[in-house]
């Protein structure tokens, strides 16, 4: 699953677990931060209790937010900056310590820092499509020690496998569960993100932990 489809499962789970009711409501990417305000104002006549917006157009968003004093039925939802950057630097200090020389990174977005960072650590790095890399048909990256950041089960599976040396793992679905709980008892949401950990990085020997098992496995009982 993507992150909006784990947000998505964390959020549903925490309304069957709370007994209340949460609508999913998808706005078209051509209809822009007008189509985003638009679908919010549409949400809130039609008798939302509270809106959540998770999305594009955070600036814009959270204006038409405050212009509108809306604070106490409207949120956006989003990890910060630093959540990535945060991410990076210890992701780095990670495969430091596990003595590679060469890294593949799999993952379906760039991570400029990251590359910065090991390069200064004297660390081989390049990086591919996590979709697009068979792991049957890797010749060319023997030499290689690969990690990945993702968090679709198929990374999960690769890294109980050691087919994956280390793994960053974000944790969209907690970040869902979270979201509704703290709503139902009046709690904000707008920090949320920096409260609860976004991505958690393990490798084959902590995946199993209880802690990474709830992270790893939500779905598991």
């Amino acid at each position: 699953m993507d992150s909006w489809e784990n947000l998505q499962a964390g959020a549903e789970t925490a309304a069957l677990d709370k007994d209340c009711v949460v609508n999913f409501v998808n706005c078209s990417n051509d209809a822009g931060v007008e189509g985003e305000i638009d679908t919010i104002g549409r949400q809130l006549k039609e008798g939302a209790d509270y809106v959540v917006v998770a999305g594009d157009y955070k600036e814009q968003i959270l204006d038409y937010i405050s212009n509108n004093n809306l604070s106490h039925k409207v949120s956006f939802l989003s990890s910060d900056i630093k959540d990535d950057e945060n991410m990076q630097k210890d992701f780095a200090d990670f495969i430091e310590k596990t003595n590679t020389q060469s890294v593949l990174l799999l993952t379906n977005q760039s991570y400029g820092k990251l590359e910065e960072l090991l390069n200064e650590k004297d660390i081989y790095f390049k990086t591919m499509n996590f979709a697009k890399f068979s792991f049957e048909e890797n010749d060319a990256f023997k030499n290689y020690d690969i990690y990945a950041i993702d968090n679709s089960s198929e990374a999960v599976y690769y890294l109980d496998k050691e087919m994956l040396k280390g793994l960053a793992y974000r944790d969209d679905y907690s970040l869902g569960y979270i979201t509704i709980s703290h709503l139902l008892t009046g709690k904000s949401v707008d920090k949320l993100s920096k409260n609860v950990p976004v991505y958690y990085i393990v490798d084959k020997d902590s995946m199993y932990s209880m802690e990474m098992e709830n992270v790893l496995f939500p779905f598991a009982k």
